[in-house]
């Protein structure tokens, strides 16, 4: 059997109510980057046998992608959706999966950056940053 890699764009996000279903798709999503980290501290002791010995501390997760500068028609209502959770900070569900019926991130994150690009040689866009709360609930791969 063949293995199966999905490509880039197959991959799908989703935003919605936070606490709730991320069933509202971005059609309009362009260069969707999950990134989750973590904060190590040393624990290094004498016991340690010369080795440091790295601890996690705290897990960190973002998301950062860009959505076409559509006001008007199909996508609009992704734009006001992104644009009043940024202006009242106001937390939405997120759902980023590899592919649509794929599995994912879910959580609730905050809009932490809402940028519009204008460049000369392409479409004006949208630069859009988010980082998680755990406001109503923890993240899962759902």
């Amino acid at each position: 059997m063949a293995t199966v890699i999905p490509l880039g764009r197959e991959a799908v996000i989703y935003y919605g109510t936070a606490d709730g279903a991320a069933a509202n798709l971005i059609g309009n999503a362009r260069d969707v980057t999950l990134t989750m980290d973590g904060a190590t501290a040393d624990g290094t002791s004498r016991g340690s046998g010369g080795w440091t010995d790295t601890r996690l501390v705290r897990k960190d997760v973002s998301i950062s992608f860009s959505i076409t500068n559509e006001t008007t028609g199909t996508y609009s209502a992704v734009w006001g959706a992104l644009n009043t959770a940024f202006l009242a900070d106001t937390p939405l569900a997120f759902h980023c999966k590899h592919a649509t019926g794929q599995t994912g991130l879910l959580g609730d994150f905050l809009i932490t950056k809402f940028e519009r690009g204008e460049p000369l040689g392409d479409i004006q866009s949208w630069n859009v940053e988010l980082k998680l709360t755990l406001v109503y609930r923890a993240p899962s791969w759902a």
